[in-house]
């Protein structure tokens, strides 16, 4: 069919832009810029200014940070207060510096002021950890920056929790194309960037081993589809949580960004603002049934969805409806709902009834006429998605899937 055929060439594409990189390396997107030789050194260590240095910088907030002892410097020798220092002019004044520490109001160490960029005021803390220090730079930091700051995982976390912050997951592969644009387009738009200080961004490089247990608690390992004995990630996800963690809803692929949409800044910041309100919310689409009625995934809100993307043509198709038949005969319709998309253009009402037909009034049935194929990048089919009782997308995957691994996932998001 026409759709799967061109569906079939951008996959070609991303599968050479793919191996590509394994050949010849991954490319770091993002360089860190560092032009201010006077706060971070070349070993990735704060290089501090004493206050004379210091108070005479402009154009960034300042730090200063009253110590007694090396014991209490090394309260800032952590990788993420390292990170926010480049942002920061960072000033160091021992407890022999008494006309200084009387100033500021200082009698007792550590002590830890920030002014912001025009020397206001604006923290005012005695003893506190790195953790609350680094959550301190966060907070002034964002406010000042003037692009995404973007966090790893596990200091994201931490300040998500002492903010009450909702957080932003993006997972990425630096090589992949859609992921380039997302980044290049999407985190650059100035509304994009001022939303994103509401949130906790954390950055997500799925083609790090170390991030292999952060894609397992986040399922990104079931998001896969497979071309040519190939798995490649959908790329980009998006996933948003609440400030409890909670995963208020995920998008993928041409939902996080797609250069061909009118208004795909907009969409995103529609969804920005869903996250913000800290309430759940899934997926809708369209499909028309063979009775010729459109329906939405909406309606069928409050239990377990499987949508089956497939065409008659298709052998494995059948098979993987015999293994939905037995997922069906294990739940009831009660708990679950089957939706078979037929995905071929070609395919009329009278062929589906003649090829399906010992299934057809067994489950729903329908047509794409509203190209749920292309939203969810089926490139071959079966192709099989599950949605929970929210409509959030659970399970991606193309190919002929085993009943009792269906199963395995359903009983988690149940």
């Amino acid at each position: 069919m026409g759709e799967e055929v061109y569906m079939k060439k951008i996959a070609i594409f991303f599968v050479a832009i793919l191996v590509l990189s394994f050949l010849t390396g991954c490319v770091k997107k993002e360089k860190e810029e560092n032009n201010n030789a006077n706060v971070i050194n070349t070993e990735g260590k704060i290089k501090w200014l004493s206050y004379e240095e210091g108070i005479n910088e402009s154009g960034k907030p300042y730090l200063l940070f009253f110590y007694s002892n090396e014991t209490q410097l090394k309260k800032m020798e952590n990788d993420e207060i390292i990170k926010l220092a480049n942002d920061f002019v960072m000033i160091k004044i021992s407890s022999n510096s008494i006309n200084i520490s009387n100033k500021y109001n200082v009698s007792s160490t550590p002590f830890i002021i920030i002014l912001d960029k025009n020397g206001n005021e604006v923290v005012r803390s005695f003893n506190i950890s790195s953790k609350e220090i680094m959550v301190e730079m966060y907070n002034i930091d964002v406010s000042e920056k003037d692009n995404i700051l973007w966090m790893d995982y596990e200091s994201g976390i931490e300040i998500a929790n002492e903010t009450g912050k909702p957080v932003l997951l993006y997972f990425y592969y630096s090589s992949h194309r859609l992921c380039q644009q997302t980044e290049s387009n999407l985190f650059t738009n100035k509304s994009v960037i001022e939303k994103s200080k509401s949130f906790v961004m954390i950055k997500i490089d799925v083609g790090d081993d170390k991030n292999t247990n952060i894609l397992y608690k986040y399922r990104f390992q079931y998001i896969y589809y497979t071309y040519n004995n190939q798995i490649y990630p959908y790329l980009p996800t998006v996933i948003f949580l609440n400030e409890s963690k909670e995963i208020l809803h995920r998008l993928i692929t041409y939902d996080v960004y797609d250069p061909n949409d009118e208004k795909p800044i907009e969409k995103f910041l529609s969804n920005m603002d869903k996250a913000l309100k800290g309430k759940i919310w899934g997926y809708d689409f369209s499909f028309v049934t063979l009775d010729g009625k459109t329906k939405h995934l909406k309606d069928y809100r409050g239990k377990v969805v499987l949508v089956d993307m497939m065409a008659t043509w298709c052998q494995p198709c059948r098979m993987q409806m015999a293994e939905l038949k037995k997922v069906l005969q294990h739940y009831g319709k009660k708990k679950i709902t089957i939706i078979s998309i037929d995905v071929d253009e070609h395919d009329d009402v009278d062929k589906i009834k003649s090829t399906f037909g010992d299934h057809i009034n067994e489950w729903t049935f329908g047509m794409d006429k509203y190209k749920v194929s292309y939203r969810f990048w089926a490139t071959s089919i079966p192709t099989l998605a599950i949605f929970d009782k929210y409509g959030r997308l659970q399970y991606l995957r193309p190919g002929l899937t085993q009943a009792n691994e269906l199963e395995k996932i359903i009983d988690e998001i149940m």
